[in-house]
């Protein structure tokens, strides 16, 4: 939440760049999304053993 704060600004009255912050949205969820799937495949992997 801070760094949403630094964004805005003490007062505001900044604007906050939307696109910059869709954009790492997208980016963390895809991340997230491959990560899950890794551990998917860890998990199957350690039942195997």
């Amino acid at each position: 939440m801070a760094h949403y704060r630094l964004h805005l600004g003490a007062a505001g009255s900044e604007a906050v760049d939307v696109e910059a912050l869709r954009t790492e949205l997208a980016e963390l969820q895809q991340k997230c999304n491959l990560l899950m799937e890794e551990n998917k495949e860890l998990k199957k992997q350690a039942d195997a053993v």
